[in-house]
């Protein structure tokens, strides 16, 4: 399979046609058209719109670094807790005026990797500089990401999964 990162070597194949694609340099997820629609507007404009040079299939790449958070925050119950806990906080970390949108909250000083380096003079940081510097590990599941991840483990034992 052609992907946007070269001939693909190794393809894992989730439920409803997605699928992670490795290659020799890289790789992502590939989500098929007809799923786009089951994602948020906002996920879904993350990943790159293109044909495969497979003709039937039609969809956006996700890259595995950071775009692949999308995929696996769209359809959770495909993936295990701890994947789902990582995505949050990868999400939060490089996204954070998406997951601000999407989630209503304000990340405070200390929650998002990129949103600090974004605004490191902000006058919360400049007022509580302990709040910064005290914060949890941003490699770290956080709380609030392993409560979403609890919240997909509910959902998915309540759906046999």
């Amino acid at each position: 399979m052609q992907t946007p990162w070269g001939p693909s070597q190794h393809i894992t194949r989730y439920g409803r046609g997605i699928k992670f694609v490795s290659t020799a340099g890289h790789g992502g997820f590939f989500v098929p058209g007809g799923l786009l629609p089951d994602m948020p507007p906002t996920l879904r404009r993350m990943g790159q719109s293109m044909a495969t040079l497979e003709i039937s299939e039609v969809g956006r790449w996700y890259e595995e670094d950071c775009e692949a958070s999308a995929v696996i925050l769209s359809f959770p119950l495909m993936f295990e807790n701890m994947e789902v806990g990582k995505a949050a906080t990868t999400f939060r970390n490089w996204y954070w005026k998406e997951y601000e949108y999407l989630s209503g909250r304000v990340l405070n000083p200390g929650e998002s990797l990129s949103k600090d380096r974004q605004h490191p003079t902000d006058g919360e940081y400049l007022h509580h500089p302990q709040d910064y510097a005290s914060g949890p590990s941003r490699d770290e599941v956080d709380p609030e990401s392993e409560a979403i991840a609890e919240a997909h483990a509910e959902r998915r034992r309540e759906f046999g999964g």
